[in-house]
């Protein structure tokens, strides 16, 4: 609110009389020269490449970068319905009004992702709900532009899936979905997903998924990234299997360790010759049976695996891989003693540019000087980088070995030890190595901020800009502790867990 004095009176005992009026926001020109002389396609330029904090700021300065500001805000919509409770009825009459403000000309067209979840597992459903669900897939067909949707703990009706078909998104994520009787003929095309990530989780116990579903969301002829969790990983490596054409453009497959196992593996993934990443989740149990060998014929063109050591091993021996990642099997594994992960290392080729370390115990001279002998191409290093793993946080003296050792690194991501007063002694840290390493562009650091971890991020070609992220998601997303593995699972972190 603006005030100003106007022209106040003398009044006999020769104090100030102050008159307020009270400016009108159409007549206050806030930045009469940045909105009336800059082209709007300039304003849209800026806005793009701006943070969500600096736009959200213009668009409270005039109505005319509202205007423009206002549609980059819901590129990415959430609806988060309550099951039951007497919040449901006002949930409902609220979801109407905010639909209709969705569905204006100027701000349906820039909603590009769609999240719909209930946060937890619905073990009952009331009518109230149903109609909210109802009002919000009626709603999805007003947004032309929609390309990702994620369905958390939905159950999905004939109706439902009619909308995804019609949407037709490049991207959709299913995490502990149910479905309804669908029925799909042989003749129906699927859905042209790109990405297609079908996690059901250990909430739902489908013994097996409806062959309808598979058969909407798998295509051979779009498929590059594929996500599958456990319970419906035999249903689609089967109709991969089983499938009349070839999945030729499929880049990226992540599923469970044990998914390799299933007796359908081996032939799904020769019917997937192009796979470039392959992606083995740990679950909370360590693995009944593992694989013995890979026939070479199998990914002859795999450059990057994220997984346990010892199929790093088996698929080293015949294929040329540029990035690895090693993963215990499980979340109660111990760390990688040095000694057996030098072993594993020696496995791999020497054109090796980028390695990740889920969690070691300690770092030794002998575990440096291998990784310096044998990858002399290495550019990026992560050691004890995901929280989610449980590491041993690096010390200060660790952190400085690594930069002696390897003086070219561009990138490292690592897990530091604090003392007090952990952000200030955090930027000095950061302020040391970037000062003993000229080539280092990107580093990223993570450090228990109980009960959450928190990061810090330096990047040189930004202007030497330093961010905290003091939350437990690496987004700055301010997800709670208790919420911190479910974030993980829907893919917020870089390597989350399936099951």
């Amino acid at each position: 609110m603006r005030f100003y004095f106007a022209n106040p009176p003398q009044t006999n005992d020769s104090m100030p009389s102050i008159k307020l009026q009270r400016h009108r926001r159409s007549s206050d020109p806030v930045c009469p020269n940045a909105c009336a002389s800059f082209p709007p396609e300039l304003w849209l330029k800026i806005l793009s490449i701006s943070p969500i904090s600096s736009i959200k700021a213009l668009s409270l300065t005039c109505k005319k970068l509202s205007h423009l500001a206002q549609p980059f805000l819901f590129q990415g919509i959430v609806f988060h319905p309550y099951r039951t409770g007497s919040k449901m009825k006002y949930y409902t009459e609220r979801t109407f009004h905010r639909v209709a403000f969705l569905l204006l000309p100027r701000i349906a067209p820039a909603i590009q992702r769609c999240v719909i979840t209930l946060g937890n597992p619905p073990f009952s459903r009331t009518t109230s709900l149903n109609t909210t669900l109802d009002l919000i897939f009626d709603a999805l067909l007003g947004f032309p532009n929609i390309s990702e949707l994620v369905l958390h703990y939905l159950h999905l009706s004939r109706r439902h899936m009619a909308v995804v078909r019609r949407l037709s998104p490049r991207s959709l994520e299913l995490q502990a979905c149910t479905f309804g009787s669908l029925h799909s003929e042989p003749e129906e095309l699927p859905i042209p997903l790109k990405t297609a990530i079908w996690n059901n989780g250990r909430y739902f116990f489908q013994p097996s998924p409806n062959p309808s579903i598979t058969r909407i969301l798998i295509s051979p002829l779009h498929l590059e990234h594929l996500v599958i969790g456990p319970s419906n990983a035999e249903s689609v490596l089967m109709f991969i299997a089983e499938s009349d054409e070839p999945f030729n453009y499929l880049s990226t497959l992540e599923m469970t360790v044990d998914s390799l196992t299933l007796p359908y593996a081996m032939l799904a993934l020769s019917r997937c010759p192009f796979i470039q990443r392959l992606c083995l989740r740990y679950l909370q149990r360590c693995p009944r049976h593992y694989v013995k060998s890979f026939p070479d014929a199998i990914l002859p063109r795999l450059t990057a695996f994220e997984g346990p050591h010892i199929y790093v091993e088996l698929l080293a021996q015949s294929r040329t891989l540029l990035e690895v990642t090693l993963w215990p099997f499980d979340a109660f594994s111990p760390c990688y003693n040095p000694g057996p992960l030098c072993n594993t290392l020696n496995h791999l080729n020497s054109q090796l540019e980028i390695l990740d370390i889920a969690s070691v115990s300690h770092i030794t001279p002998s575990l440096l000087l291998t990784i310096q002998t044998s990858f002399p191409l290495l550019r990026s290093l992560a050691i004890n980088a995901h929280p989610e793993a449980s590491p041993r946080c690096l010390t200060i003296s660790d952190l400085t070995n690594i930069l002696i050792a390897f003086p070219w690194l561009e990138t490292i991501r690592v897990g530091i030890q604090l003392q007090n007063d952990k952000p200030k002694a955090l930027r000095k840290v950061l302020s040391t190595i970037t000062t003993m390493s000229t080539k280092l562009r990107y580093v990223k650091m993570w450090y228990w901020n109980y009960p959450d971890p928190s990061w810090i991020e330096w990047d040189r070609g930004n202007a030497n800009v330093q961010r905290l992220c003091p939350s437990s998601n690496p987004n700055g997303l301010g997800t709670p502790s208790k919420h911190v593995p479910r974030r993980l699972m829907r893919g917020l972190l870089p390597y989350p867990r399936l099951g």
